[in-house]
């Protein structure tokens, strides 16, 4: 008599012959394979490694000034120097492509939609039904054109995102939850070809306060979308402006304030409910050098009272103030000594793996962000000297995408570079 084993592997063996069921240990569909880095490690460590992408879609919501725009600022240069397609839907019109220029973004690579000009000249405004099906066919035309290369959208912003009915009439009562059903809707259409497709989806929303709460000294942020769009997000990232900086003590105009940020969701990692701070600077966005400075102070490795970082070769990096220290940090002639700073940080927070060093779409190289030079190796080493089931599954993916030979030459030939030294 066959085993019950016997039995169900000769099941499952039939149910195979359907080329639409495979099973799970065929499919990695729910893994995170690419994330988009901040750069900062404090950040990055709290989103488990950046933004997720490769099919999960991630919402920021805050107040109105609360630095949304300017984060979304963050992730597109970054991800532009990945080789990310990016999309970007700017439904409330406001996000100026000088501003876009200042935080360093090549605005030529920048994808927007523009509003529908009727034959009576008024302009239609992007619904939700649009923008979602604009997302799926945007994403067959890459994959069509380009298989593999990810694409990158970005949402700007749901709560200003009309419903198609909402759009068509003057009319309010009838439109109660119109929107919600239509997020409910698309919502369920795109992430399954962002999935499939190698898209991931970074939304913004607005956020009120929630005057129902039982205790008024308890309220949260409330944001607009639906249970079944909450439903739907792999990660929620609230924004709140909260202290302001100041470039020397004595000064009363603001350079940038700090920005308290909150993970009250998130389907990728144990970072749930994570709460700390990162610099929002006016002319510079969610700086890289200014961030690292803050950090390094945070850890003991600037001093506080007269800012002075000390190399390992014993160069001393000195600044009269914060913003000074940060200006000679700036400086290319100085690359040898950031890297070593950030690395040093990146490493208290990632100390066996930095998962969007081991991206298998989407990749980051050292000659796009030369502060990464040497930790892949790095890496590679301490994860090749843990038992198989302790190592991380995008290390894992990137080794067999390695030996396939589905990682770019810059990558390889930064490996090789890496053990000739």
């Amino acid at each position: 008599m066959a085993s019950k084993n016997n039995d169900l592997d000769s099941l499952i063996g039939v149910l195979n012959d359907d080329p639409e069921l495979v099973t799970y240990s065929e499919t990695d569909v729910a893994e995170v394979r690419t994330w988009i880095p901040t750069l900062i490690p404090q950040f990055d460590y709290h989103l488990v490694g950046g933004i997720p992408a490769t099919g999960q879609v991630s919402e920021i919501f805050g107040k109105e000034s609360s630095g949304k725009s300017t984060f979304a600022a963050t992730v597109m240069k970054n991800a532009l120097k990945m080789g990310f397609a990016i999309i970007y839907f700017d439904v409330e019109q406001t996000e100026t492509a000088s501003r876009i220029q200042q935080l360093g973004i090549d605005t030529s690579h920048i994808i927007t939609m523009k509003p529908k000009r009727l034959k009576d000249n008024t302009v239609k405004p992007l619904s939700v039904e649009v923008i979602g099906q604009k997302i799926i066919d945007i994403l067959a035309k890459v994959q069509s054109s380009q298989p593999g290369r990810p694409v990158l959208f970005i949402w700007d912003s749901i709560a200003q995102t009309q419903s198609e009915i909402q759009a068509d009439t003057d009319a309010a009562s009838p439109l109660v939850g119109q929107q919600a059903k239509a997020l409910a809707t698309v919502g369920r259409k795109i992430q399954t070809n962002l999935v499939a497709n190698n898209g991931a989806l970074l939304a913004f929303n607005q956020a009120r306060d929630d005057f129902n709460a039982p205790n008024p000294k308890y309220k949260q942020l409330k944001t607009t979308g639906g249970k079944s769009w909450d439903h739907l997000l792999s990660t929620r990232i609230s924004f709140q402006p909260k202290t302001k900086i100041m470039a020397n003590s004595k000064d009363s105009e603001a350079i940038g304030n700090h920005t308290r940020i909150r993970v009250p969701k998130s389907k990728v990692g144990d970072n749930f409910d994570s709460d700390f701070e990162v610099a929002l600077i006016g002319k510079w966005g969610y700086d890289f050098e200014y961030n690292m400075v803050l950090e390094a102070q945070n850890e003991g490795l600037i001093s506080t009272r007269y800012p002075k970082y000390v190399a390992e070769d014993g160069v001393e990096i000195k600044g009269s103030n914060i913003l000074d220290l940060v200006y000679k940090f700036k400086d290319p002639e100085n690359i040898k000594y950031t890297t070593e700073l950030w690395q040093k940080i990146l490493l208290n927070y990632f100390p066996q793996c930095y998962p969007p060093l081991f991206n298998t779409k989407g990749f980051m190289s050292v000659e796009d962000f030369p502060v990464i030079k040497g930790l892949r190796k790095y890496y590679i080493e301490i994860q090749n000297n843990l038992p198989e089931g302790e190592q991380t599954y995008n290390y894992k993916d990137f080794m067999r995408a390695l030996a396939d030979g589905d990682v770019p030459d810059t990558i390889i030939n930064e490996l090789k570079e890496t053990d000739d030294q």
